[in-house]
């Protein structure tokens, strides 16, 4: 029997992982994804205009790629009919796309194949097999689950032992359902298995009009409303739904814009975060401040004249960074904190990924994080004297039992120097009064 290998959740909290890679940003990260849609409906021809996006290094509608090379595996065409196709979609086809009409199957040579393509093409990032019952091996249905899990698993484990997103062409079953992903042709085992799944349906056969919906672990559940040209077979986003519904979305920088209004008028904020939100965005059209998981979490903030003058600085470094990388004037809409050469928002886990990189460039313990910064400044707190109410209210705990639990260690650094103090005041009682 093997020993289970567990780590305990504070541990996991500090250890320091790479954050997510995106082929395509919001959408498609490493690993193994599902494309499914009925016969006939389009699906080939999204494909392609996403192998050519990816190829190229440009924006899949609204989404940032990262260029590399591609592996397309058309198994259901010839030569003749990706040529036709890639005329109507381009008139530069790009080297680094790659077409293979011919595969072997699963378990049968095709991992072999893939990873020798790869050995001969180091910067491939996309591999598209369409479709995926091509590489499929002829079995028994005795454990339909297993059989599907197995086969996609063994191409997820490509995808994440090379760092790459593998693509899989798939149908849909003729039943209907309301959700699109029950509609996925197999067993539960394939969509399972995959890190994403996207459906691709029409209301109609006739129409060009299509919805496609996405779903994954590292993705957030939308569906964009595409529309197929008639001319160039391309794929045009009419509506997504994220961006479509709830509060609409502002940048850092136009809440450092807002903050500093405020501050010129008070150079110093004190009050809740809900009080702050009603300040600046008074009727809520901008959707500031999101619900507390705690009552505690409204709670007051202070912020000064210096945090105003430090923002101010940083924005001055984004204006100037975007001028020069990408050969543009910054805006308002522009995030401050955001992936390098691109108008997204950094994330949380890159922020951590660069913090370890700055303590181990100065020597610093690797095994602290961005929270133990928190953790430091509550330390301190109670070191210099400050009551436990004021520090959990600062923490947003809402009790102050769980202030005394989590920072028992400092508070027992008081105990020692109160004991100290105690122990000198009454040697110096005991102590016989001298007389000159």
């Amino acid at each position: 029997m093997t020993k289970l290998e567990t780590i305990n959740a504070e541990d996991l909290q500090n250890r320091t992982y790479e954050p997510t890679h995106f082929l395509v940003d919001e959408l498609i990260p490493e690993g193994l994804h599902i494309l499914a849609g009925a016969p006939k409906i389009g699906k080939s021809w999204l494909a392609l205009w996403l192998c050519l996006c990816v190829s190229q290094g440009q924006p899949l509608w609204n989404f940032a790629t990262t260029q590399g090379e591609v592996l397309y595996l058309s198994l259901e065409d010839s030569f003749q009919r990706i040529q036709t196709r890639l005329f109507d979609l381009t008139e530069d086809a790009p080297p680094t796309l790659h077409f293979a009409i011919m595969a072997d199957t699963l378990r049968h040579g095709l991992e072999q194949q893939i990873e020798q393509f790869l050995a001969e093409h180091p910067t491939t990032k996309l591999v598209v097999i369409d479709t995926l019952q091509r590489v499929r091996s002829a079995g028994g249905d005795s454990n339909l689950y297993a059989n599907d899990y197995q086969d996609v698993g063994l191409l997820k484990q490509l995808a994440d032992q090379h760092h790459i997103a593998i693509l899989l062409i798939h149908h849909l079953r003729k039943l209907h359902d309301d959700d699109p992903m029950n509609m996925i042709s197999g067993s539960t085992g394939l969509s399972g298995a995959a890190d994403s799944a996207f459906v691709l349906q029409k209301n109609a056969r006739s129409a060009n009009a299509a919805s496609l919906h996405c779903t994954g672990r590292d993705i957030p559940d939308r569906t964009l409303k595409l529309e197929l040209g008639e001319d160039d077979h391309i794929w045009k986003l009419l509506e997504d739904s994220k961006t479509c519904s709830g509060a609409s979305k502002i940048s850092t920088l136009q809440l450092v814009h807002l903050f500093s209004e405020l501050l010129r008028a008070n150079p110093t904020y004190l009050g809740s975060p809900s009080a702050l939100s009603a300040k600046i965005d008074p009727d809520g059209s901008l959707g500031i401040v999101k619900a507390p998981k705690t009552k505690a979490g409204n709670r007051y903030v202070y912020f000064s004249a210096e945090m105003e003058s430090l923002l101010r600085e940083y924005e001055a470094f984004c204006a100037a960074e975007t001028e020069h990388y990408d050969r543009r004037k910054q805006t308002k809409d522009d995030y401050v904190f955001r992936r390098k050469g691109m108008k997204l928002p950094m994330t949380p886990s890159t922020f951590t990924w660069r913090f370890k990189k700055i303590l181990k460039a100065n020597d610093l313990p690797t095994d602290l994080n961005v929270h133990s910064l928190r953790h430091t400044a509550a330390s301190l707190f109670i070191t210099s004297g400050t009551d436990v109410g004021t520090v959990a209210g600062l923490l947003g705990h809402s009790q102050p039992s769980t202030t005394l639990d989590i920072y028992t260690h400092a508070f027992d650094k008081n105990k020692k120097a109160a004991s100290q103090i105690m122990h000198l005041s009454l040697i110096h009682i005991s102590e016989p009064t001298r007389r000159s």
